[in-house]
Order: C-alpha cells, then sequence, then structure tokens
C-alpha cells in the first residue's frame, strides 16, 4: 500500500508504523506533472546533483554512519526530457539517504510504467522525530486522491 505526502506530492512508505516511521520510500506521485505532459518524455535520469553523484554513496552498516544527510529541499535527481530541458527531483524529507534506485539510470522509462514500484528514486531513513512527524501526515491512495480532487482524478486515467 503506498501512502502518500500531499505537501509535497511524493509517494513514500510502503507500510505504515503507526509509532515510528523508519523508511520513506520516495518516488513521483500520480498527479506529478510528468505524468500529464505527453511532450515531456524522460531522455535520462541523472544522479550527479548537489555536492555529488547520488549513486557513488553506498551507506554500510547497522548505524549507516556514512550515508548522505538530506534536507527536503535537497536534490535527488534530475529528470532530463527529450527536448534537453530538466527538472530536480527534491528528496521531500529530511534524512539520510540510503539508496537510489540506479536501474533507473538504464532504464528511465521505469519511472513512467512502474512508479510506485520498481520505478522508486531511492530511500531516505528520516531520524525518529522526523519519521514520527511524516508518519502523523501520510495519506492513503483514497484519501490523496480526495484531496488532489480533480487533479488525481484526471492522472488516474
Amino acid at each position: 500500500m503506498a501512502l502518500y505526502l500531499v505537501k509535497t506530492m511524493k509517494t513514500l512508505a510502503d507500510s505504515r508504523d503507526d509509532v515510528n516511521l523508519r523508511l520513506c520510500i520516495i518516488g513521483l506521485a500520480p498527479s506529478h506533472f510528468v505524468f500529464r505532459d505527453e511532450s515531456k518524455e524522460i531522455k535520462s535520469i541523472d544522479f550527479n546533483v548537489g555536492k555529488g553523484n547520488r549513486q557513488e554513496f553506498k551507506p554500510s552498516g547497522k548505524g549507516k554512519k556514512d550515508a548522505r544527510f538530506l534536507m527536503p529541499n535537497s536534490g535527488l535527481c534530475k529528470l532530463v526530457f527529450s527536448n534537453e530541458s530538466f527538472k530536480t527531483v527534491r528528496c521531500c524529507v529530511r534524512g539520510s539517504l540510503l539508496e537510489v534506485n540506479s536501474r533507473l539510470s538504464d532504464d528511465p522509462s521505469l519511472l513512467m510504467t512502474k512508479a510506485d514500484s520498481e520505478g522508486y528514486i531511492g530511500i531516505i531513513m528520516p531520524t525518529r522525530h522526523d519519521g514520527n512527524q511524516i508518519a502523523k501526515k501520510l495519506l492513503t491512495k483514497e484519501q490523496y486522491m480526495e484531496k488532489r480532487g480533480d487533479l488525481a482524478r484526471l492522472c488516474q486515467g
């Protein structure tokens, strides 16, 4: 079950622990303009944003001490379109970047065809406090569709 954070319109976790949200799986929400604008064909996905290539960071160990800490407005990747324009996808939550989906570099179509599964962008581990705050704001897909109104219904197809 996907849960949504409306403020930033990103898909977050596949499961929800009401006490503590430990991982956020970041992807594009069904109402994202990429799904609505057929002229925006994704040519490639570039993880070289901010202070380095997000694919190069490989945290290890129980505490993930060497993970890159990101803020909500930190870039996760750039969507590069066929007309050479681009859009930076933001992290949307504060936490440690555990993984980016390197499969998107080889097959950017996953972002469009399997956005709610294999097309995820990255995995973030928020701090315990932030995880609790985020969990309180998450919505089910039905709640998201209701809150997003006509825009979400338009994106359903």
